[in-house]
């Protein structure tokens, strides 16, 4: 019977999140200062897994960067091919004003 309260409302959750800043800068400068300080013939699983994933990330961002360009360049030609037409269909329609306007 949750429909007969009348003067109650519904109070919005409440959760606990700390927000956290991240640098990116700092993160890549302590890997390089792990790697110089590791001494040679010992593996470090951590800074192995951190190289897999910068690799990856190396990889795959500039795809999608050249995607999204395409995209935008694809775009601006259809509308300069659009805009182009109807200029064209405007001014074969008014043939008479444009004679005019040139003679």
């Amino acid at each position: 019977m949750g429909f007969l309260k009348w003067g109650s409302s519904i109070k919005a959750r409440r959760f606990d999140y700390i927000p956290r800043y991240y640098d990116p800068q700092k993160e890549e400068r302590e890997l390089r200062i792990k790697k110089l300080r590791q001494e040679d013939g010992v593996v470090d699983t951590e800074l192995s897994q951190s190289r897999i994933r910068a690799g990856f990330r190396q990889k795959y961002r500039p795809q999608s960067t050249n995607n999204s360009q395409m995209n935008r360049l694809l775009r601006l030609f259809v509308i300069f091919a659009a805009l182009l037409g109807a200029t064209y269909i405007i001014l074969i329609s008014n043939m008479e004003w444009l004679d005019a306007f040139l003679g």
